[in-house]
Formats: C-alpha cells, sequence, structure tokens
C-alpha cells in the first residue's frame, strides 16, 4: 500500500532536484558557479522554491493521476510555472533587501525547471509504473466492498489478481505469492498466525479502503470503531488551534469589510434581511445560529426561503435571487460566518453544520451519522472540498463517509491542508 505514497514522494524529490538543478546550470553557465553566485542566490531561491512547491500543491499536481505527463497535466505545469514566475518577480523585484536582481536568471531557471520537472515526471511515472508495481490480492473470508475490487482492478499502481483467495491452502497453493495481501478485521487464529510470517505486506481492508478513497466506508464501519472516534485527544495545539481560528476570522472580517460594505444594500434590493439566520446543530448536538448573506428571496415572515418546513436546496435553485447566485459563486454569503467563529459555534475546519430538520431525518437512514456531533462544525471540511454539495440523502451518506475520515485521522497539518485547498477552490472554481 506504499507504492502510492512513494511515487508522491518520488515526484516531490523529482521537483526539488529540477528547481535546484536549474539554478546550478544558470549559475554554471552565467558565472561559473562561483562561491559569491552561490551565495547570493541559493537562500533567496530556496524561498522562491518552497512557494513553487506550495503552487504545484494548490494546482493539484501531487494526485497520483498528475504525475504523468499527459497534455492535460503539462498544461496544469505550464499555468503554475507562469504563476511561479510572477510570484519570483515579485520576490524579487517587489522586496529589496534580498540583495540579488535576477533578472534574465529567472526567466531561464523557470524555464529550464519548467522542462527538467516534466522530463523527471514522465520518467518517473515510466519507472514507478513498469518496474515498482506491486501484486495485490484480496483474502475474501469477508466481503469485500464492490467498489473497493474495481478501484484495484484499474489503478494503475498495482498488478490485481483476478479473483479473491479464500484461504490460506489456496494462497500457499499460488506460485508466487501477492506482495500485498488485503485482510478482514476479523480472521482466525490459525490466520492469524499464518500472516505472521507472510513474506509480504498486510493491509488491514479498511486501511486499503482509506488510502484509496480518503474516506471510511460505512460497510466496514463497526460499534467498536465508533467508540474508537469518540476518544476525546487533548492535543497542546488545541489552544493554538482555536486563537489560529480567532485571528484569522478576525483577519477575514476586516480585509473583507468593504466587500461586505457594498454586498449589504444589494441583498437589500430585492426586500428582506440582509443576513439569513439558520439553525444548524454544533459540537454535542447544541443547536445554534448561523449567519449567512441572504442568497434567496425572502418568501417567510423571518427571510428565510422556505414556507412550508426545510427543504433541500436544489442546483440552480430557482429561489436563489440574482445577486444570491453572484455570491454564491464568489462564497461572499459565507463571510458572516467568520462571527460565528469567533463566537465559538463554528471550528475553521469541521464537518459541515447541518440543519436540525435534515439531521433528524439523516439519523434515521444513514448509520453512525451522530458521530458527525464529536466535533466541531467547520466553516470547510474534507467533505466540503472532496465532494459536491449534497441535495439528497445519497449524497449526504457519501460526505458522512468523508465526515469519518476526518474525525479518524483529523490533525493539524490535515487541517492546514483543508484550508489551502480551500483557498485554491475559492479562487480557482
Amino acid at each position: 500500500m506504499h507504492s502510492i505514497k512513494h511515487k508522491r514522494v518520488f515526484v516531490l524529490f523529482g521537483d526539488v532536484i529540477s528547481f535546484f538543478g536549474a539554478l546550478l546550470l544558470v549559475l554554471g553557465l552565467r558565472t561559473g558557479l562561483t562561491s559569491e553566485a552561490l551565495a547570493g542566490h541559493l537562500a533567496p531561491f530556496s524561498g522562491l522554491f518552497l512557494l513553487w512547491l506550495l503552487v504545484f500543491f494548490l494546482f493539484d499536481l501531487y494526485e497520483p493521476g498528475a504525475s504523468n505527463p499527459t497534455p492535460r497535466t503539462i498544461g496544469k505545469l505550464l499555468l503554475a510555472f507562469l504563476l511561479n514566475f510572477f510570484l519570483g518577480v515579485l520576490l524579487f523585484y517587489v522586496v529589496p533587501n534580498l540583495g540579488i536582481t535576477p533578472k534574465s536568471n529567472l526567466v531561464l531557471v523557470t524555464l529550464i525547471s519548467c522542462a527538467l520537472v516534466i522530463g523527471l515526471r514522465r520518467f518517473v511515472h515510466h519507472f514507478l509504473s513498469n518496474g515498482l508495481r506491486k501484486t495485490i490480492a484480496f483474502y475474501c473470508s469477508t466481503t469485500v466492498p464492490a467498489e473497493l475490487i474495481d478501484e484495484v482492478a484499474t489503478n494503475g499502481h498495482f498488478k490485481p489478481f483476478d479473483t479473491c483467495i479464500e484461504s490460506t491452502e489456496a494462497l500457499t497453493a499460488l506460485d508466487t505469492l501477492p506482495e500485498i495481501l488485503v485482510v478482514p478485521e476479523r480472521i482466525s487464529d490459525v490466520d492469524l498466525e499464518f500472516f505472521a510470517t507472510y513474506p509480504g505486506e498486510i493491509a488491514q481492508i479498511d486501511t486499503a479502503y482509506e488510502m484509496f478513497f480518503a474516506k471510511v466506508s460505512l460497510a466496514l464501519m463497526t460499534e467498536e470503531k465508533a467508540l474508537a472516534c469518540m476518544e476525546r485527544r487533548y492535543s497542546p495545539w488545541s489552544v493554538f488551534a482555536r486563537t489560529a481560528e480567532i485571528v484569522v476570522a478576525i483577519l477575514v472580517l476586516i480585509l473583507s469589510l468593504p466587500v461586505t460594505i457594498i454586498t449589504a444594500p444589494l441583498v437589500m434590493i430585492d426586500g428582506g434581511p440582509i443576513f439569513l439566520r439558520q439553525k444548524r446543530v454544533g459540537k454535542n448536538g447544541s443547536v445554534f445560529t448561523l449567519y449567512k448573506f441572504r442568497s434567496m428571496k425572502a418568501l417567510a415572515a423571518d427571510g428565510s426561503a422556505e414556507t412550508a418546513g426545510a427543504v433541500w436546496s436544489e442546483k440552480n435553485d430557482p429561489r436563489i435571487t440574482p445577486i444570491g447566485r453572484i455570491l454564491r459563486v464568489t462564497h461572499i454569503d459565507e463571510i458572516p460566518q467568520m462571527w460565528n467563529i469567533i463566537k465559538g459555534d463554528l471550528a475553521l475546519v469541521g464537518p459541515r453544520a447541518e440543519r436540525p430538520e435534515f439531521v433528524e431525518q439523516l439519523k434515521k437512514e444513514i448509520p453512525y451519522y451522530y458521530l458527525r456531533h464529536i466535533v466541531r462544525p467547520g466553516f470547510t471540511g474534507w467533505a466540503q472540498i472532496k465532494y459536491r454539495y449534497a441535495r439528497t440523502v445519497d449524497d449526504s451518506r457519501e460526505k458522512f463517509e468523508y465526515d469519518l475520515f476526518y474525525i479518524k485521522n483529523r490533525s493539524l497539518l490535515l487541517d492546514l491542508g483543508i484550508v489551502v485547498k480551500t483557498v485554491q477552490i475559492i479562487f480557482t472554481h
């Protein structure tokens, strides 16, 4: 199961080599690679290269499918390098204390880096696809989710076996053993003893599912796993994270004040309140009031667009006003939620806060749905960046599997990654 991770590491390492290789090549051609030239260029370019790697992350250039330089990924690489070049211009020409004005050096480093990145990525993809693909099989003493079998069968990182292996006898009868064996969570003592001496890699089925899909399968969920999700984790970062959330929320409110001043009268044009106040379910099942700029027609006395109870929002919902459509596309309608973060109703990252009426319905139809409420809901979250807006119970089930992955694996680094990805979505979608 480590081949996907290894591929990302190889690609990342190759990009770093390309950046610094281009710099050394340019300095060698133009200055003879003197110690003075290295001392003057290495530090500022190292900082720039860190920004370049961040841009690559924002452009999804470290996703498994992006390592192959297809026309689509090459197009994304060229756009990323164009942005990287302008970042270099800003860094070297706007910040005067760096001590260098590279001019043509920056142009050459950018062009050579681009060529090297594409070339090395092509080599890494060819090398890993043909030389490092591992054989994988399922030990099927229990049901394996069909989507997991389909994913393995079509994933270029593995060489799948055609059928599931049903016993250790059938496994030992094979001419060659699979390098990765995906096993169920509950197996017999005899099987466990056999797997203890298995020469290949053993992966539990839920681990494999999470690796491929970045979500938790409800079909594999148990009461024991649900209880494990409920464990309270204290981290010294908790106080820092809460402080950082408040600081970010205040900064967003301050920086967006001109937008708010323009938005407020526009929302009032069609009559009704500026803000939509909706009840949402928070941590431990508590109910709070969520604030947003109103984007729908005010049909009820409270300014909401509903006259007969809560209903799912539809794609191209006719209740959305022309101004509201712009607010939603630009995500400006979400700005007032910063006040919910300051109050402590919302976290910066977490599951989406759902309406009480929908929660009661979804708890009846989706097993373990109550687990969403063991953490604070978030302004953004893993499910929000991985899946479309939920308009049905099936959509909510799918998003809940992503929420479970976040609850199980939540960490400071995961939160930071979600925040960065959210910024990318806001400015590119």
